[in-house]
């Protein structure tokens, strides 16, 4: 082509049109993608905050957990090893499997009626 044609097309209207077109829709495209971006970033920054404050819920969380695991250990110890009780409170010691045992089979012994002695003595 011939450097006059060049000319006279760059020079034309429509070609200037067209460029302004196409450099407004570039503008129009980049200010959306920026506040795209700002909402991206005010999104994220909201985000952190609640992260932070979920953070800071959870580590108080866990302060009361182990404060109550420690007074529930701390009165395990008390009413286990030490033997303490509440005030108004009755303790009652459960026996072990072998004790309660070893006691029905004496209550059996001690219950049984003469006649039933003779019977499993004369015929066991």
């Amino acid at each position: 082509m011939d450097k006059e044609k060049i000319k006279n097309l760059l020079e034309s209207p429509m070609v200037a049109v067209f460029f302004t077109i196409i450099c407004i829709l570039v503008i129009f495209s980049l200010h959306k993608s920026s506040q795209k971006a700002e909402i991206s970033k005010e999104s994220i920054k909201n985000l952190e905050e609640g992260l932070k404050i979920e953070e800071k819920n959870l580590e108080k969380e866990k302060d009361k957990l182990k404060n109550s695991q420690e007074q529930l250990t701390i009165e395990k110890m008390k009413r286990n090893e030490l033997l303490l009780k509440r005030e108004g409170e009755i303790t009652i010691q459960i026996p072990e499997k072998e004790q309660a045992l070893a006691k029905n089979s004496e209550e059996k012994e001690e219950t049984n009626s003469p006649q039933k002695e003779w019977k499993e003595l004369l015929f066991d």
